[in-house]
């Protein structure tokens, strides 16, 4: 073969080789995912991901433990090989973490994705759902749209828009960082340090370890070690139902505060207060033995009942008449009613209107002294003018 024949044969086996090479390196700065679980020819028998088993927690036990929970999921480029492992199991993680949350969750809840060329853009992380109230179907579906992994993993810019998001909403707040920690050219711990200087006791940072090379998960160790709240756990130990329950009622919700069940009230025979009436203000006006007649003694007594009567404008007044135990009982009772009706046309000829009195008899029943004695006999014989 001619020379110069050969010469071309080299250069486009050159070329052909340059091309492969582009073609294989761009291929896999992004990769489309599809529907989680769908591998394609390069991966005949890549690993399995984890699965996990949620329970869902008794709404009436728990309360969030933050105003604001933002999660932070890796969708870089190493979570995409082996027939996208990592991811998968990062996903499955996530949704059995949300259907293990109690329904009545109070925390506004985000989903933020990191990882260069996301959706062919050059944005390093996006919110893909909230800041927004805590909703099932809600993250369930934004979990459903996570296809795309790709790039590098610019885990402290998203630490540092999650930040952002917190500051703006206020409150406490808790990042859940589910990741494999590869690829991590970042400076994520120094972000991780940054947002606790901002904001301080508020914020505590927890990760998931979904990797399967040892050492990428000193990162995630480091990152909440500089947060200094919260805890790094590795997702393998979280799989079973009593685990996964034990890692969310630990991190993200408090016991409901208990309520004590209160008897009944008892209803309590009412008590008027008034202006600067402490305490039932009660005149009393003593009669003769065997008599409904007011004595000349007694009227300073029903002058000083009327003014008070008249200065209560607003209060009703009952007028309790009362005798001793001399006689038989039907007399005594008719005795009683008697003198409370003279009282009380007393007090109505002194122009107290008479729908704010009432009289009342109670015979013998209600001693205030002992009946055995004249002294004793001589109080019981009365009338007690009271607010009613």
């Amino acid at each position: 073969m001619p020379k110069g024949g050969q010469d071309m044969n080299l250069r486009r086996r050159i070329l052909t080789l340059l091309l492969l090479v582009i073609v294989t390196l761009t291929g896999c700065a992004t990769r489309d995912i599809g529907t989680l679980g769908e591998r394609g020819p390069l991966f005949q028998n890549p690993p399995e991901p984890l699965s996990f088993t949620a329970a869902q927690m008794t709404d009436s036990n728990f309360i969030s433990r933050f105003d604001n929970v933002q999660i932070l999921l890796d969708t870089s480029a190493s979570m995409a090989v082996d027939g996208y492992e990592n991811l998968i199991t990062a996903t499955n993680f996530l949704s059995s973490f949300n259907d293990a949350l109690p329904n009545d969750f109070s925390a506004n809840m985000g989903l933020r994705i990191f990882g260069d060329n996301q959706k062919e853009t050059w944005d390093t992380t996006e919110l893909v759902y909230g800041m927004a109230p805590y909703s099932h179907a809600a993250i369930a579906d934004a979990l459903q749209g996570v296809n795309l992994a790709g790039g590098e993993c610019p885990l402290d810019d998203a630490i540092n828009a999650a930040v952002a998001d917190f500051e703006q909403a206020g409150g406490s707040s808790a990042l859940l960082i589910v990741s494999d920690g590869s690829w991590n050219r970042y400076d994520a711990p120094a972000a991780a340090k940054l947002a606790k200087e901002k904001l301080g006791e508020r914020l505590c940072v927890f990760t998931v370890w979904v990797g399967n090379i040892r050492g990428t998960q000193v990162v995630l160790d480091q990152v909440v070690a500089e947060s200094a709240c919260g805890a790094a756990e590795n997702g393998a130990n979280l799989t079973e139902q009593t685990g996964l329950a034990s890692f969310i009622e630990n991190t993200f919700l408090d016991p409901a505060p208990v309520v004590e069940t209160q008897p009944a009230p008892v209803e309590e025979p009412a008590v008027v207060e008034s202006m600067d009436i402490l305490e039932p203000v009660i005149f009393t006006v003593l009669f003769n033995f065997n008599d409904d007649k007011i004595s000349d003694e007694m009227i300073p007594v029903l002058d000083e009942a009327k003014a008070f009567i008249e200065e209560k404008a607003d209060l009703t007044f009952v007028l309790s008449g009362h005798s001793d135990t001399i006689g038989v009982e039907p007399f005594n009772q008719e005795l009683s009613e008697r003198r409370a009706e003279t009282v009380k046309k007393w007090l109505v000829l002194q122009g107290i209107p008479e729908d704010r009195l009432e009289a009342v008899g109670f015979g013998e029943t209600a001693p205030i002294a002992d009946n055995d004695t004249e002294e004793g006999r001589m109080l019981n014989r009365r009338v007690d003018i009271a607010p009613k």
